[in-house]
């Protein structure tokens, strides 16, 4: 997506005009790299791997294929099953779909789907009550799924999935979110728990989605990631990324329609419902509803740092200040 008259301008309104000067620079940056300004380069690695959000018909193919052929391999669904793993829950207008590519090929892949009224989020299914209490709380939530990888080796793979987690924290704060909720099976809970400061949110049980393989759910928020990891809290809030890696281009206008029929997760009569629902948007979020604040507000302990869900606003802070 260009660069547009009012980018300048709504920067300065979100991060104040000493945060919007720093985010032109590195965005000037990368345009005299000649790369492309809406995707974050993966540090420390011997090949130019990049991350972004999904926005061409090319990305999402290439993701939803390599999710449906991860799944079959590990069992989690059938080798019959469709070409691509593609839910009603992708279908939502809400739902972003993250991916890592070295060149023009996908090597990695998750996807966030938001709170909505349409269909909640996918590990519902299981964990209602739980989600329910989290909302309860006054929490606006994105569900993290369908994680995938390609070809990478283990180090490649976690400073991979590193930069993912970062645009993908860093977006949901940005549409007002600050809780992210997971489900993953039992023998993954040490990496959750452990690198990235999830806490236990449901207890093991038996996920249909996952051919009735164990699931654990977890949440995460920024006060918890702070709390337990606080190294990985500064990888993740401790600078703004560029404001065009942060904006989602339009999906295709027969997205639903096109994947519906070719994936092995979609009920079509869901699709057409969520098609019905139009551009309903997410659940809404206090911090979105307040707007713009002064420069400098919601720094310390008043406003709460960068994806606090209890200072509901979100005004991050350079590396170092």
């Amino acid at each position: 997506m260009p660069m547009t008259a009012e980018f300048p301008e709504a920067l300065t309104q979100l991060y104040g005009p000493a945060l919007a000067a720093q985010t032109r620079r590195r965005v000037s940056q990368t345009h005299s790299e000649g790369s492309d300004p809406r995707s974050l380069a993966v540090g420390g690695l011997q090949r130019p791997i990049r991350v972004k959000i999904a926005s061409e018909r090319d990305e999402f193919e290439q993701a939803f294929r390599l999710v449906a052929d991860r799944y079959k391999s590990k069992g989690y669904d059938t080798p019959d099953a469709g070409a691509y793993r593609y839910t009603p829950h992708h279908a939502l207008p809400g739902t972003a779909t993250f991916v890592a590519k070295d060149g023009e090929r996908v090597v990695a892949t998750l996807s966030l789907v938001s709170d909505n009224d349409t269909l909640g989020l996918p590990m519902e299914a299981i964990y209602g009550g739980e989600v329910a209490a989290l909302r309860r709380d006054g929490r606006v939530m994105g569900e993290v799924t369908c994680l995938a990888e390609e070809g990478l080796n283990p180090r490649e793979f976690l400073k991979v999935f590193s930069a993912l987690i970062r645009v993908m924290f860093q977006y949901h704060v940005r549409r007002g979110g600050d809780t992210w909720v997971i489900t993953v099976n039992p023998r993954h809970r040490s990496y959750y728990t452990k690198v990235l400061g999830f806490a236990p949110l449901g207890p093991c049980r038996s996920y249909s989605s996952v051919a009735d393989h164990p699931a654990e759910a977890f949440y995460l928020d920024a006060d918890l990631m702070r709390e337990s990891v606080p190294e990985k809290h500064h990888e993740v809030f401790g600078e703004v990324l560029p404001w065009p890696v942060m904006l989602a281009s339009q999906r295709p206008s027969d997205h639903a329609l096109y994947f519906g029929p070719r994936s092995s997760r979609t009920d079509f009569r869901t699709i057409l419902k969520v098609l019905a629902a139009g551009k309903r948007s997410p659940r809404p979020s206090p911090r979105v509803e307040r707007g713009p604040a002064a420069a400098g507000e919601g720094r310390g302990e008043a406003g709460g740092p960068c994806g606090s869900w209890r200072s509901k606003q979100c005004w991050p802070t350079a590396a170092g200040s």
